[in-house]
């Protein structure tokens, strides 16, 4: 009896503990279902054939239906039933509807929304050194019909699998991610996985001189990786203290590593569940970089560093496209719950996989229930007033729009090919049906019109997309300016291209970190003006016009990245400021009316300042601020903020 007594005060401190950890604040986050309801579009699933079943897993049952025709793109109800013992163990119903019925085959799969026994091998596969032809490359000049220059602007060398290697003005080092676990790698959504790289510099000494990252921040595979399959990942570092070697290596030792991340859900932390992630596993190496180079042996480390839980601990129910779940705490005393999950749909989907996902230890059950995906919610009406349609060889198409970073993320940054990455790009983006390219007009190239001569890989590339695959793919584009006006460059290169001195004033931090020119600043119009002019004198044979003559000219961050992940509004300076308080007077005509709006206590004009003792978004970002005071009149949603925003 007193073995029966102990596991019994064992089970309760274990329940109890699992009771806890349920009363913690847990969100819903149900945005289709709840669409869905108010659009009336579930209704159509009322009464209509279902498809059912169960599941059982160590004592838990789940009993199931699902309709089994639905239309492309609908939020469908699967209504279930569950069937909880008594214990410490949490269970989710999941349910999803992108996973390939031909890898998946028989093994029943978690995905990354609720990881399961996660599994992976890294490997180091070698390295490609490059150097520029600075004598060949062709910088624009203040004439917007500089000749186009050659691409890619550098010579590469033979791919080497060594731990030394060739000083180089570039080098890229080959990665492969292999799925040995039984969990599909997704690559986006809540649950996801991803990669960084990292490199140290490490001095005569042993200690480490200084670290850094790759380029592109993450360098991220962008298909789904299913238990048992590869993807080769090239991973080019960063490296700003080498000057004009930022994008090689120069002679010493280093360490290289590179490390996969997920979305980690278990507790509510903002940089791990949105931004970064949690790390998983890494591999690591020493390298030496010589005059000459060489052919040496790899020894590399890898270790898996998490092999903890992972069902999210913070969501009761969550909706994406294609995928969602319920999460069930631990009950006393056996419980039944009858529950809804409601699953978005894709044109593509040939079966809704329904899991039973239990804690403590991780087990899985699957259900794949066949869908007949029907068209009729893929079908366009035509809008004869739609004035945002492309003209595609004589066809009139409603323009269908995608942004393309060709010089800041997919180019030189996937590795030594950039001119095949950026050809593929674009005919993807075509093969879609996409038909109208919006830029990200980056500063990269400005300072070519200022005298620089030698290569920059951003520019380089961002030319190369814009000179020859838009026009050779036929590709239209909105028209640009400048990414964002308030950078002091900008100003000075366009004095250049006007062939005067601009003067301008300076704000403290307008831009970033950096001081910038005063956003109200009367220079402001004619420096956007002078770079849209010279961008059109460039490129603007393919840039779009709506049916009724106009031309879009975008700049793009001009004002932050408002309610993003990183959340801020850069600053504006005082001119700006002063501009926004005629505005308000303006609008609402005296000072009670604008206090009646805002539910703010001015006595004049004067006292307006949507900036003052505002929140900083921290992590080396205190000049950007995030309007994240409520006690404040200017704090995000509010009234005022809507004027401040307009």
């Amino acid at each position: 009896m007193k073995h029966y007594a102990i596991a019994a005060v064992i089970l309760s401190i274990i329940i109890s503990s699992g009771l806890q950890c349920a009363e913690l604040k847990r969100i819903s986050y149900t945005p289709l279902s709840d669409a869905a309801k108010e659009s009336g579009q579930l209704a159509i699933y009322n009464n209509v054939p279902e498809s059912k079943g169960r599941l059982q897993l160590d004592g838990y049952i789940l009993d199931y239906s699902i309709p089994k025709t639905v239309r492309a793109y609908d939020v469908v109800p699967i209504k279930y039933k569950l069937t909880q013992p008594a214990g410490y163990r949490r269970a989710a119903v999941e349910a999803v509807a992108f996973e390939d019925a031909k890898k998946a085959g028989d093994q029943p799969l978690y995905d990354m929304a609720i990881p399961g026994n996660m599994g992976v091998k890294l490997e180091y596969l070698g390295s490609m050194c490059a150097d520029f032809n600075n004598d060949e490359y062709i910088p624009l000049t203040t004439d917007p019909k500089t000749p186009i220059s050659p691409f890619p602007p550098y010579t590469r060398h033979k791919f080497v699998k060594s731990s030394t290697i060739k000083e180089a003005e570039a080098i890229w080092f080959k990665f492969r991610i292999t799925n040995t676990g039984d969990t599909i790698f997704d690559p986006e959504g809540l649950g996801a996985t991803l990669t960084c790289g990292w490199i140290r510099k490490i001095g005569d000494d042993g200690e480490v001189e200084w670290s850094s990252g790759t380029e592109n921040l993450y360098e991220r595979q962008l298909e789904y990786i299913y238990p048992g399959e590869s993807k080769d990942v090239w991973v080019h570092y960063y490296s700003p203290k080498f000057g004009a070697y930022n994008r090689g290596l120069k002679e010493g030792n280093y360490v290289i590593g590179w490390t996969l991340l997920y979305k980690y859900h278990k507790e509510f932390n903002w940089g791990i569940n949105i931004w970064h992630g949690k790390d998983y596993a890494y591999i690591e190496l020493p390298i030496k970089v010589t005059k000459e180079g060489g052919n040496t042996p790899v020894k590399s480390t890898f270790k898996i560093i998490d092999n903890g839980e992972k069902m999210p601990g913070y969501f009761d129910k969550f909706e994406e496209f294609m995928t969602s779940f319920d999460i069930h705490q631990p009950s006393r005393e056996k419980t039944v719950s009858e529950g809804t999950v409601y699953l978005q749909v894709a044109p593509w989907t040939k079966n809704a996989v329904i899991k039973l996902i239990l804690t403590d230890p991780k087990r899985i059950a699957v259900a794949k229930a066949p869908l007949k995906v029907t068209d009729e919610t893929l079908q366009i009406k035509y809008n004869p007033d739609n004035i945002m349609m492309v003209d595609n060889n004589g066809k009139q198409e409603p323009a269908i729009l995608a942004m393309a970073m060709p010089g800041m993320r997919s180019s030189f940054q996937l590795g030594p090919y950039p001119e095949k990455y950026l050809s593929d790009e674009i005919k993807e983006m075509k093969k879609v049906g996409i038909n109208l390219i919006s830029s990200t007009a980056g500063s990269w190239w400005i300072t070519e019109l200022d005298g620089r001569k030698g290569v920059e890989l951003h520019s380089a590339s961002y030319k190369y997309w814009y000179d020859v695959l838009m026009r050779k793919e036929g590709m239209k584009s909105l028209g640009w300016s400048l990414y964002p006006p308030q950078a002091i460059g900008w100003a000075d290169v366009a004095s250049v291209i006007l062939g005067r001195k601009l003067e301008y004033s300076k704000s403290t931090t307008t831009h970033g970190e950096f001081a910038g020119v005063d956003v109200g600043d009367p220079i402001m119009p004619v420096v956007i003006a002078a770079w849209a002019i010279y961008n059109y004198n460039r490129w603007g044979d393919f840039w779009f016009r709506t049916t009724d003559g106009r031309m879009p000219i975008e700049i793009e961050d001009t004002w932050g990245w408002m309610r993003d992940d990183i959340n801020n509004r850069y600053i504006t300076g005082p001119l700006a400021l002063q501009k926004f308080r005629d505005w308000v007077k303006e609008k609402y005509g005296t000072i009670d009316k604008v206090n009646d709006a805002w539910n703010s206590s001015y006595s004049n004009f004067g006292e307006i300042d949507p900036e003052a003792n505002q929140g900083a978004e921290g992590d080396n970002m205190d000049f950007w601020l995030v309007y994240n005071k409520k006690e404040n009149v200017f704090h995000d949603w509010s009234p005022a903020i809507e004027d401040w925003d307009i």
